[in-house]
């Protein structure tokens, strides 16, 4: 009886376990994907906990640091009589040609208009060498877009020929720059609307402010102290301050004492560079209290060839840079050359 029993049970585990082998041959490769999926479900969701937990986003660039400033500066720029002459015949762009490259790799050009933008007829084309109509300046209006084209965006207007026209002059040289987007100040008067023309100007480059002050020795009952006075309400305000001066004695390679005095007061104020123009020749170069002192740039364009000095020019490349608060000065010299082109000397 108990063999019988035995058998009995023995057939019964058999079947059973042919049926789970059966099952799990049926069941197995779906319950394999279904684990697969969850385990992909669950993978997913956990990617997408990630992304959403403001605690674990992704952490954010640090910020870049603010890049150095390229700016360029350029002594007299006098666009009348064989200058004129010149670009009627072959363009504005022939006489910035040479120097083409040069200009396109500052982000700011500044120059020294030595004159007013007027439709006005020219007087000093054709005139006599020496006499008065041969010191009357005045520009064509398609010098300014010319100007913005080459980078040259900011201009001083603080200079003996930029009232060669009057006051009427003056407002249509305005209104001309203002056109093409060209950036000016300058000191003009002592009674000036500052809301026409500012003795000052500043702009933000990369982040950082740059002001630039002008001062006009020659401007009537001009005073040294208002530049002055201007460059320390300016300096706390901005990141650097530049001082573009009009001034000393025409043709003289050495600076006047009264100039170097002067230049020493703008650093003193507060300037971080010291620019001048004026003499059309370049003169003495200065480090005073860590600070630069170009007394004076020359000529940059102008149709002056009576001598070697007036036919070389300096352009001063300057690198500003904020993070290490350092400004960098390269002298670059030019030539004026008697085609009426600026080239590289």
């Amino acid at each position: 009886m108990y063999g019988k029993i035995n058998l009995l049970w023995w057939s019964w585990m058999g079947i059973l376990f042919l049926s789970l082998v059966l099952i799990a041959w049926k069941v197995g490769p779906n319950l394999r994907n279904w684990s697969r999926n969850l385990i992909t479900s669950r993978s997913s969701s956990a990617g997408t906990s990630l992304a959403l937990s403001p605690s674990l986003s992704p952490i954010s660039p640090l910020p870049t640091a603010t890049p150095p400033i390229k700016l360029l500066f350029v002594g007299d720029l006098m666009f009348d009589r064989h200058i004129r002459a010149a670009a009627i015949k072959s363009g504005n762009d022939y006489i910035f040609a040479p120097i083409a490259q040069l200009l396109q790799s500052h982000q700011v050009v500044i120059a020294n208009l030595e004159g007013p933008i007027t439709t006005a007829s020219s007087k000093s084309l054709g005139s006599v060498v020496g006499s008065p109509a041969n010191y009357i300046f005045t520009f064509d209006p398609s010098l300014a877009p010319t100007l913005k084209k080459h980078h040259i965006s900011l201009v001083n207007l603080g200079n003996n020929h930029i009232l060669n026209f009057g006051e009427a002059g003056l407002t249509e040289t305005l209104e001309n720059l203002d056109s093409a987007q060209v950036e000016y100040f300058g000191q003009i008067n002592p009674t000036q609307d500052q809301t026409k023309i500012s003795l000052s100007k500043t702009l933000t480059i990369n982040d950082q402010t740059v002001a630039f002050v002008s001062y006009n020795q020659f401007s009537p009952g001009a005073a040294a102290q208002t530049a002055i006075n201007e460059i320390k309400t300016l300096k706390p305000k901005v990141d650097w301050l530049i001082v573009y001066a009009h001034w000393d004695r025409e043709y003289e390679t050495t600076a006047l004492p009264v100039t170097t005095k002067l230049a020493h007061d703008f650093v003193e104020a507060g300037a971080d560079l010291v620019i001048g123009s004026h003499p059309h020749v370049i003169q003495n170069h200065e480090v005073y209290q860590d600070k630069e002192i170009y007394y004076s740039l020359g000529n940059f364009v102008f149709d002056q060839y009576f001598e070697p000095n007036v036919q070389r020019g300096l352009a001063v490349s300057v690198q500003l840079d904020l993070k290490s608060k350092q400004l960098t000065a390269q002298p670059i010299y030019l030539k004026l050359q008697k085609n009426s082109q600026t080239s590289l000397e």
